[in-house]
C-alpha cells in the first residue's frame, strides 16, 4: 500500500507504508481509532508548502494529504457501520485554549492538520479520530465529495465576509479557492461576481461556469462599470500575493468588507489609509468549522458546486510526484488534482 511522503525540503517519494524510512520514527498512520480506506485525495497549495520546506513545524518522514475521503473499514468507536462513506475534517485541536473554549476551536492556538502535523490521506489507509467524521450519502460518487475540505473553506469565508444577497462582490485569484468562493457567493445571492484571474484556462474553465472572469489590469475599470464608480460590497483576497492585497481597498466601497484568506510568504504593502479614509472593514478566514464542512456536503450533494468541471486532472497515486505534486507546482492553468487511491 504506497503512500506520498515528505521526507525533507523539496522531496517527496511515493514509498510502502511499512517502508523502513516509515517504520524509523513512526507516529503511527494517522491518529485515532477508526481506519479508512482513502478513495480519493486531493492536493493544493498547503501541500507543496510542506513539500518545499514552508512550514517548519512538520516533522519529517510524515504522509501528506488532509483533502480526502473514503469508507469505514475498521469503525472504532464512531458507531458507524463499516463502508460508511466519509469525508474526513482533518483539523486537530487542543481542546484548552481561549479559540477551543469558545467554540472556535478551527482557530486553535495549537491548531494540527492530519497530513500536514500528522500522517494523512495520500495513503491507502489512515487513521482518524471518529469526531473528524463527517458521513456522507450511502450511495454518494466519492470522486464529488473529494472537494469537501476546499468547499467548506469557501462557505467558510462567504460566513466570515456577512455576504448579504443583491451584493456586488469581487473575487482576487481564480484558482480553487477563488472558484469555489465565486460559486458559494453566487449560490447565496450575490447580485454581481466578478473574479480576477491571470492565467487564460483558469478564466476559461470559470467562464464556461457562467462566471464573469477578467485580467486583473481590467480589474478596476469593470468594477467601476458595474457598481456605478461605488467599487465592491466585498472583496475576497484569496491568492496571498502582495499585488492583490495592494489593490483590494482601491475596488472596495466605503464600509465595504475586504476578506483576507490568503497566506503571505511575506508582509504585504497593503493602502491601510485607504481602509481608514473609506472606513473599510478586513475580516481574516482560516479553515472552517464543523457545520460548515457540513453546509460543504450538503452544496456538493445538490448539485451547487460542480465538482466535475473543477477536477481537471485524476492521477494514480503511483503516478503523484511528476502528475500531480509536480505538475500543480509548474502549472497553473491546473484546477483541482486528485489522487485516485481506492476509488
Amino acid at each position: 500500500m504506497d503512500a506520498i511522503v515528505y521526507l525533507e525540503p523539496d522531496r517527496i517519494a511515493t514509498l510502502p507504508d511499512d517502508a523502513d524510512l516509515l517504520r524509523a520514527e513512526r507516529r503511527g498512520t494517522g491518529v485515532g481509532d477508526v481506519v479508512i480506506d482513502v478513495a480519493y485525495t486531493g492536493i493544493c497549495g498547503t501541500d507543496l508548502l510542506v513539500w518545499h520546506g514552508g512550514l517548519t513545524r512538520v516533522v519529517p518522514p510524515v504522509v501528506l494529504g488532509h483533502e480526502f475521503v473514503g469508507r469505514i473499514a475498521d469503525p472504532g468507536g464512531s458507531g458507524l457501520p463499516v463502508g460508511t462513506p466519509v469525508a474526513v475534517e482533518p483539523l486537530l485541536s487542543c481542546g484548552e485554549c481561549w479559540a477551543c473554549r469558545h467554540d472556535a476551536r478551527h482557530v486553535c492556538r495549537r491548531l494540527r492538520l492530519i497530513g500536514v502535523d500528522v500522517d494523512g490521506g495520500a495513503a491507502a489507509r489512515v487513521r482518524v479520530p471518529a469526531g473528524a467524521l463527517h458521513p456522507l450519502p450511502r450511495d454518494a460518487d466519492l470522486r464529488t465529495f473529494a472537494l469537501t475540505e476546499p468547499t467548506a473553506v469557501a462557505v467558510h469565508m462567504v460566513h466570515r465576509a456577512a455576504l448579504e444577497p443583491g451584493q456586488h462582490v469581487v473575487v482576487l485569484g481564480g484558482g480553487p479557492i477563488g472558484a469555489l468562493v465565486a460559486l458559494v457567493a453566487t449560490h447565496r445571492g450575490a447580485g454581481s461576481l466578478t473574479v480576477s484571474e491571470p492565467n487564460d484556462a483558469r478564466r476559461a474553465l470559470l467562464t464556461g461556469l457562467g462566471v464573469h472572469t477578467v485580467r486583473p489590469d481590467e480589474l478596476a475599470e469593470v468594477v467601476a462599470a458595474r457598481t456605478g464608480g461605488e467599487g465592491a460590497d466585498l472583496t475576497f483576497d484569496v491568492t496571498g500575493h502582495p499585488s492583490a492585497i495592494a489593490v483590494a481597498p482601491e475596488i472596495t466601497r466605503v464600509r465595504g468588507t475586504i476578506l483576507v484568506g490568503g497566506l503571505f510568504h511575506e508582509p504585504p504593502a497593503v493602502p491601510l489609509q485607504v481602509v481608514t479614509l473609506r472606513e473599510q472593514i478586513l475580516v481574516g478566514a482560516r479553515v472552517y468549522t464543523s457545520a460548515h464542512v457540513d453546509e460543504a456536503i450538503a452544496l456538493l450533494a445538490e448539485g451547487a458546486v460542480p465538482a466535475a468541471s473543477l477536477i481537471t486532472h485524476e492521477v494514480a497515486i503511483a503516478d503523484a510526484e511528476l502528475g500531480a505534486y509536480r505538475m500543480l507546482d509548474q502549472d497553473r492553468s491546473a484546477m483541482k488534482i486528485l489522487l485516485r487511491i481506492n476509488p
